[in-house]
């Protein structure tokens, strides 16, 4: 019958011992030594969190107890050993992870002895095993900014949290342009166990990428992680396009990072996400268009904007008075006045003389005239009229 048992937490700790304890001898015919092999590790190097010692031990007869003690540099550090209870097969094992967490066994260099002792008091051959123990859990990183794969500023704030069970070294941050290197950021983290990475990196516009990790004080390095972003900072280009309609306005849109969408009075309208795009025959009611003041804001991917202010009008102008003023200058003439319900574009035709709302001409026999004229936005009216008689 096998029998295992595991030395572990404290009660390891508590099986500080110097010297190897002796069996006293049962009156027996045994002499067969038992016989004690080390089962693991497998090898000589080995990270304490992951592995214990195992001694095994075998006697045809039965088993009093397994021992194991460890020494550094010759001075006994740590003895421990396990009642076999007379099993013919037994297992004692050395929690190491455990002695580890009571500052037993720091990393470094050390031996193990160990034999066992049956019934009869019989010991068997004690054999020294040499191991190292070393730290091989890499630390972890993670990225805490930025997390945007775009950005309208040229200046990214970087930061990266490292954690590490036995002691960091450093934390690294590299940006990368097409695989090329073009800034190194780091901190030391002076053996602690989490530790904050931070840099402010100011970019031209462009694609980047960011790889981060950090290492700890035994060299190993975290798995390193990876995060892309774009850099965009030039604002969207709106251009007027010629040749519109009275009354409509047409925009012509590019962003290099590609158009997003466009606000119209506040009124969004979702665009495909090209360099180029349009924006046609805006008028009021139409994509948010009013009479009067309108404001069209452009965005591209990144988040940059282009404001344009603009002005559509679709009344057309009207005569709202006309008056007559009798002249004695040249024989007698007739002055006529008209006032428009807004600025006209220019004078009403030869004659004409006055600006924005108010025009005079003077004539010289009565007779039926219709004139025609426009606003700034191409807004057409006509006006016909009577001069009256030329007498006082």
């Amino acid at each position: 019958m096998r029998v295992k048992s595991i030395i572990t937490g404290a009660a390891a700790a508590a099986l500080v011992v110097v010297g190897v304890p002796t069996l006293a001898h049962a009156e027996t015919s045994d002499t067969v030594k038992p016989v004690a092999s080390l089962s693991a590790p497998s090898t000589a190097t080995f990270d304490s969190s992951t592995t214990g010692l195992v001694i095994s031990a075998t006697d045809d007869i039965g088993l009093a107890k397994v021992v194991a003690n460890i020494y550094q540099d010759g001075a006994l550090l740590v003895s421990t050993q396990s009642a076999a209870g007379g099993a013919t097969s037994f297992d004692h094992t050395v929690d190491l992870a455990a002695l580890r967490t009571v500052g037993l066994l720091p990393l470094g260099d050390y031996s193990v002895k160990y034999n066992a002792v049956d019934a009869a008091g019989n010991l068997s051959k004690t054999t020294t095993f040499a191991f190292t123990i070393v730290d091989k859990v890499k630390p972890i990183a993670t990225l805490v900014t930025p997390t945007a794969a775009s950005s309208t500023s040229g200046t990214i704030a970087i930061q990266v949290d490292a954690t590490d069970a036995r002691g960091l070294n450093r934390v690294v941050a590299n940006v990368y342009k097409d695989g090329t290197l073009v800034k190194s950021t780091q901190s030391a983290a002076g053996g602690a166990t989490s530790a904050t990475h931070t840099a402010s990196v100011t970019l031209p516009d462009g694609s980047y990428s960011i790889k981060y990790n950090a290492s700890d004080l035994t060299g190993n390095i975290a798995s390193t992680g990876t995060f892309a972003f774009v850099i965009d900072t030039t604002k969207p280009t709106v251009t007027l396009k010629d040749g519109a309609l009275p009354g409509l306005k047409s925009f012509k849109l590019y962003d290099a990072g590609k158009i997003d969408k466009l606000t119209l009075n506040g009124v969004e309208k979702n665009l495909t996400d090209n360099a180029w795009s349009d924006l046609n025959n805006v008028k009021p009611g139409v994509f948010g268009g009013v009479e009067g003041a309108n404001t069209l804001v452009v965005y591209d991917v990144a988040g940059n904007t282009t404001t344009v202010e603009f002005v559509l009008d679709t009344i057309v102008p009207t005569v709202v008075a006309q008056s007559s003023e009798y002249q004695t200058k040249e024989g007698g003439r007739i002055a006529v006045t008209l006032t428009f319900s807004e600025p006209i574009a220019a004078a009403p035709g030869q004659g004409w003389y006055g600006s924005g709302t108010t025009f005079t001409k003077v004539y010289y026999s009565e007779k039926t005239h219709t004139i025609a004229f426009s606003d700034a936005a191409g807004n057409a009216g006509s006006y016909t009229f009577t001069v009256p008689p030329v007498q006082p």
